[in-house]
């Protein structure tokens, strides 16, 4: 039977997950609340169904991997570029700030320190608020768009910093900052000409199968997941462009909100 203790195991998450949402509900929470508890309940301080550490970052890599897919098809990419000036600059802005607080507040730290606590003070949980987002049915909306770009650009500027700062002052070059721009428009190119002249073939072909269509939008978040470990970038990033890629095709399937893997039919 050992060779069943994954598939169980999945199957009892999954059953945590359905009434620790129930019992969110009853009690009028947020389903974040829910998720969180269905979690511990799992977790080695729980039942300890999961115990092994690979085992629970691989899911809980793949839950971000899920959420960020479905937000970047759901992302309106004509609104989110036209606010692009407006999230550089907001999204910079709170980070420097925060960084160049926490030198000035505490000042018996060295500057490197008090960087590493200024990226950590500035670092927001972009997977807590997008699901509030979310679950409000505000991520949409202009104000929620703006939310999600300043997030996105906390984490790429702590990704840019962190590596800099371990390295010390031999990584102070444009080495790595050039390849991580190269790496940016290559697969901002690759979103660009696959959303333009080649999944709206795709997926209108898809489209006249649910089952197709499901493993046709699946297949997509995984190869930009891939493409994102070959690069070696975030693969929330990947899975997030993904979404983008396929956010505005001329279909009636859209991701349905209960299940990111999930599509429905208008």
């Amino acid at each position: 039977m050992s060779e069943f203790n994954l598939l169980f195991n999945i199957g009892f998450m999954v059953i945590a997950a359905a009434f620790s949402l129930f019992v969110a509900r009853a009690l009028k929470q947020p389903a974040l609340l829910g998720y969180l508890l269905a979690g511990v309940l799992i977790g080695p301080f729980g039942l300890n169904v999961f115990s092994s550490q690979e085992e629970i970052v691989l899911l809980s890599e793949l839950g971000i991997v899920f959420l960020l897919f479905t937000v970047g098809a759901e992302t309106d990419l004509i609104k989110f570029m036209s606010a692009g000036p407006t999230i550089l600059l907001g999204g910079l802005s709170q980070v420097l700030l925060t960084m160049f607080l926490a030198f000035f507040v505490l000042p018996g730290l060295s500057f490197e320190a008090s960087l590493y606590v200024g990226l950590a003070l500035a670092l927001s949980s972009t997977i807590l608020v997008v699901k509030i987002l979310q679950d409000h049915k505000v991520l949409s909306s202009l104000h929620g768009q703006l939310m999600l770009g300043f997030l996105l650009v906390q984490d790429i500027a702590v990704v840019i910093a962190l590596p800099l700062l371990a390295a010390g002052s031999s990584s102070l070059n444009l080495g790595f900052i050039e390849m991580l721009a190269v790496k940016a428009i290559f697969l901002i190119a690759i979103v660009a000409l696959l959303s333009r002249w080649v999944f709206p073939y795709i997926f209108r072909l898809s489209a006249q199968s649910a089952e197709l269509l499901y493993l046709t939008a699946l297949a997509t978040c995984f190869a930009f997941i891939g493409l994102a470990y070959v690069l070696n970038i975030s693969l929330a990033i990947g899975a997030f462009l993904a979404g983008l890629a396929i956010a505005k095709l001329p279909t009636t399937w859209k991701p349905s909100p209960l299940y990111a893997g999930c599509v429905t039919f208008s």
